[in-house]
């Protein structure tokens, strides 16, 4: 080890040089590798949701749970498979390898789904549901200041237009408004006084 270092020192112009050229190479290199400033990364995880409406988290483990994991266990590219159960519902999370190809994977759920369909009750519901990331905010935009609350909805509403007009944009959401209600007390003596007149 001390030799190398030695030898390092004796040739300082010649490290020079190679630390320069290593330093130029991975610039070049950087600059011409292909970059991506929002990446779409695949996810390997679908959802499976199954719900009937009114039963027990213990029948909508047999009834829901039972039948769901039995058809996916045999998924090709299948990692791990999470099941829960509760009242009126039952799910079941896919977890799939590193590198899956997720439209392949995509297909053969929903194939499955709609086989496990049948032996499910008539009244229930099966949604499948792809993590992707596409459909994930990419831009917070937070409104605030000392003005009344109703002057912030519409600063977010004319704010809204405005992003959703732009190229690129598929949806922008206001978050955090209140509906507006009115609030009507009647006093019933005084409106027992308008009453009177039109009864005599």
């Amino acid at each position: 080890m001390n030799a190398l270092i030695d030898a390092a020192f004796n040739r300082s112009k010649v490290v020079q040089l190679i630390l320069v050229f290593l330093l130029a190479v991975g610039t070049l290199s950087y600059i011409a590798i292909p970059k991506e400033s929002n990446p779409e990364i695949p996810i390997p995880i679908v959802f499976v949701s199954a719900s009937v409406d009114g039963i027990s988290p213990e029948d909508s483990e047999d009834v829901l749970v039972g039948p769901l994991e039995t058809e996916f266990a045999s998924l090709t590219g299948l990692k791990s498979m999470t099941a829960t159960a509760s009242e009126g519902r039952g799910a079941v999370q896919l977890d799939f390898e590193p590198g899956f190809d997720a439209d392949e994977a995509l297909d053969n759920v929903r194939e499955g789904a709609d086989r496990v369909e049948n032996e499910l009750p008539s009244d229930a519901t099966v949604v499948v549901t792809e993590i992707n990331t596409a459909l994930f905010p990419i831009l917070t935009v937070i409104l605030s200041g000392p003005v009344p609350e109703r002057t912030l909805n519409t600063l977010a509403e004319d704010l809204q237009d405005d992003i959703e007009a732009l190229s690129g944009v598929l949806e922008a959401d206001v978050a955090g408004k209140r509906t507006e209600l009115m609030e009507v007390l009647i006093d019933p003596t005084v409106f027992e006084t308008y009453i009177s007149p039109l009864m005599s």
